[in-house]
């Protein structure tokens, strides 16, 4: 069983999707997104990074744009994007 990490090395370049799910997004063909997980406060620059105009765009063309989550910290994200 081999650990890893989300900042090592040896993790491929957009292992976890980041292009295919911006492509997804540009698509146009939903109504609405959920954002979950999104509890990991160090990645939260490198996920407004990578998605945050999108969500904005998104949200703005009328798509919803949902993050279930308890976390605190996610408010600051939330008024970055949205002014919420």
């Amino acid at each position: 069983h081999e650990s890893w990490e989300l900042d090592s090395a040896s993790i491929q370049p957009d292992a976890f999707g980041v292009k295919r799910c911006q492509q997804e997004i540009e698509s146009g063909q939903y109504h609405a997104i959920v954002v979950v997980d999104y509890s990991n406060r160090h990645l939260f620059e490198e996920f407004e990074r990578d998605f945050g105009k999108l969500l904005q765009d998104f949200a703005a063309a009328g798509g919803v744009v949902a993050f279930p989550a308890c976390e605190a910290s996610l408010t600051f994200s939330l008024q970055r994007l949205f002014d919420v």
